[in-house]
């Protein structure tokens, strides 16, 4: 049998290496590797529903999508092709084509908000769909 000062000594010995092991990994490795890419999504949360004593909904939560339109990226990253569509979108949601150069001078603007996603990029040229972000928005109904 081992007698119990070796037996300790093999435990702090093992425990000691995992230790030092451990710490090197964590001071050698290059932040950018252990950070990755960071996604965050917003989960909304439904607060419920009020009624009244018969079960009659009163108020309601209902989840708005709104698409909103990345001028920026537009800008920087299109080709000649995705420009000509532009117009048309403008169209489809009903923005008058005189606020374009208005449009084009700010980062992003709404086009517009529906209960269906689908709905929103059936109305947008297909191109274009990369240039759009979508956004739940949590709606009080009475």
């Amino acid at each position: 049998m081992i007698d119990r000062k070796r037996r300790n000594f093999i435990i702090l010995a093992v425990f000691g290496f995992f230790l030092v092991f451990s710490f090197s990994k964590l001071i050698l490795t290059p932040y950018f590797l252990l950070a990755g890419k960071e996604w965050h999504y917003r989960i909304p949360a439904k607060r419920g529903s009020i009624m009244d004593r018969s079960g009659k909904v009163l108020a309601a939560d209902k989840y708005m999508v709104e698409a909103f339109f990345d001028v920026g990226y537009f800008i920087n990253s299109s080709r000649e092709e995705d420009r000509k569509y532009f117009d048309d979108l403008l169209k489809n949601f009903g923005i008058p084509l005189e606020k374009k150069e208005n449009l084009l001078n700010t980062k992003f603007f709404l086009l517009g908000r529906s209960e269906s996603k689908e709905w929103l990029i059936s109305r947008i040229p297909p191109p274009l769909v990369r240039f759009v972000s979508f956004d739940y928005r949590p709606v009080r109904i009475r």
